[in-house]
């Protein structure tokens, strides 16, 4: 069984760029990305290092990037906009999150990156000239996320947030020119933003790059697990006890 067949046997793949057999045809340098909002990941990260260590076993080079510059703005949601929080945190959950992917990975070899480190030195003008200009409102403002904030009574959407697509572009951009990275993979609700990277690296460069993304883990009721839903199973045994742990996959 092909590594593709095997994703797509086990309900892995929700979204693929093109054809799952064509990405999976050479080796690949496949990158995971996770947001730095908390000390710890949870069970939908879970989920998406074992599917990146399945890649690893089949010979692809694995990456993966904690947003240490891009947890300081906050992914948008569809109500409300997320607390900033201060570098200290950002950093302290940083190393956190670093450490229990490392627990998870084993001896699968491995690469961690912190975006903080290109995007803390990024300026403005240049950004806006190399990046900026490769997306247009017209395709932003029709995002489902950003629709349902501007058009709902009482929400609106700030500039920050708007641009955290193009931030999360230019990661893959990064990625791609100093590692080969040319294979972004995340959750199915984060697939207009990993689709903003292709879309940017081949206006930008005339290359090809592919993504694919997994189903969100969800309750009886169709709910994702998660932070931001206030249900999240966490990995760090002082957040979610081992019982707990242990029970929620047995129910």
């Amino acid at each position: 069984m092909t590594l593709a067949e095997e994703l797509k046997a086990r309900g892995l793949i929700e979204h693929s760029s093109t054809a799952p057999e064509k990405i999976f045809s050479v080796p690949r340098v496949a990158y995971n990305g996770f947001d730095p909002s908390a000390d710890s990941l949870q069970i939908g990260n879970l989920a998406s290092i074992l599917t990146m260590k399945r890649l690893g076993e089949a010979g692809h080079t694995l990456i993966f990037l904690v947003g240490g510059g891009t947890g300081q703005i906050g992914d948008p949601k569809e109500k409300g906009e997320r607390p900033m929080q201060d570098e200290r945190t950002v950093a302290a959950n940083t190393r956190a999150i670093k450490t229990q992917i490392k627990r998870i990975l084993g001896s699968v070899p491995f690469k961690i990156v912190d975006n903080a480190d290109w995007l803390s030195k990024v300026k403005l003008l240049p950004f806006l000239r190399e990046v900026g200009k490769f997306f247009t409102v017209n395709d932003l403002i029709k995002r489902d996320l950003v629709r349902k904030r501007i058009e709902t009574p009482d929400e609106s959407i700030s500039y920050a947030e708007f641009s955290y697509t193009l931030l999360q572009g230019f990661d893959y951009l990064v990625l791609h020119e100093k590692y080969g990275c040319d294979l972004q993979f995340g959750a199915s609700d984060q697939w207009t933003n990993i689709l903003s990277g292709v879309d940017l690296i081949h206006k930008k460069l005339g290359k090809d790059v592919y993504a694919f993304t997994m189903p969100l883990i969800t309750d009886a009721t169709g709910k994702k697990f998660g932070k931001s839903e206030g249900n999240a199973v966490w990995l760090d045994a002082k957040k979610t006890s081992p019982f707990s742990f242990y029970q929620f996959w047995i129910n």
